[in-house]
């Protein structure tokens, strides 16, 4: 389950399917069997649910259970259900033993320019553990590119900065009170298994699990709203992904 390349290495889903998590912050045992995975229909989440299924599958681990959860932004005329629900389809097709749930989604609308979109996410994820459909989320974003390909690339000024200097990993046992991240808002967060690692890491098992049919599914650009021409080629994530991959979304070059 440990996944290892150019002396980069993710360890969270070994750790994730081997142990329970002892959730400090909340002084019990946290015992992990439904998992909440964040489905945004782009490349690193879609790879995530992926591989979290064949590692399910892999060591028949048939108890654990896989709830993608999606947030529909319907100001953006672009509808990122689609790709969600594709990436979806694709992971339940590939791991037909799995249960892997129908995709939870639910809307809000983002004015654009604004990024926060946790004001709508984070009430959702309280609620569905609250409810105990899920025990926790798992968040997959990747670090930035290194400082020079940013900006050689000329994407440095719109990235995300808070993937500037990531925890390599995050999970409870480190995270709960020990190095104390500034982004870590609840138990729900430090569940992010590949924010220390960046994209071509993932273009790398992309391609060594011959899995490129999932990625041309996958959606990045967060352009899309009137008038614009999506894959815009120009925001970050358009950049980041041609950075790691070679093309943009759906394979364009």
């Amino acid at each position: 389950m440990i996944l290892e390349y150019n002396g980069q290495k993710v360890d969270f889903f070994q750790r994730i399917f081997t142990e329970d998590i002892i959730a400090k912050n909340f002084n019990k045992e946290h015992i992990v069997r439904k998992l909440g995975v964040w489905v945004s229909g782009g490349a690193d989440s879609a790879f995530s649910l992926w591989y979290m299924a064949k590692c399910i599958s892999d060591n028949k681990l048939w108890d654990f259970q896989l709830i993608p959860i999606h947030g529909h932004d319907t100001a953006r005329v672009a509808d990122s259900r689609i790709s969600a629900n594709a990436v979806v389809d694709y992971v339940r097709n590939a791991f037909p033993k799995v249960d892997i749930h129908d995709n939870y989604i639910f809307q809000y609308h983002l004015i654009k320019g604004v990024s926060d979109k946790g004001q709508f996410h984070d009430p959702i994820k309280n609620n569905l553990k609250k409810d105990e459909t899920i025990h926790i989320t798992v968040n997959s974003y990747t670090a930035n590119p290194p400082l020079k390909d940013m900006v050689d690339g000329g994407f440095y000024h719109n990235r995300d900065c808070k993937r500037d200097d990531p925890i390599a990993a995050y999970d409870s046992e480190v995270n709960a009170g020990i190095h104390g991240h500034k982004s870590v808002k609840s138990f729900f967060d430090l569940h992010q298994p590949i924010s220390g690692v960046d994209k071509k890491f993932i273009a790398h098992f992309y391609k060594k699990f011959d899995i490129m049919d999932l990625f041309y599914k996958t959606v990045s650009c967060t352009s899309g709203y009137d008038d614009e021409i999506v894959p815009c080629k120009k925001c970050f994530w358009c950049k980041e992904k041609y950075w790691a991959f070679g093309m943009y979304d759906g394979g364009v070059k």
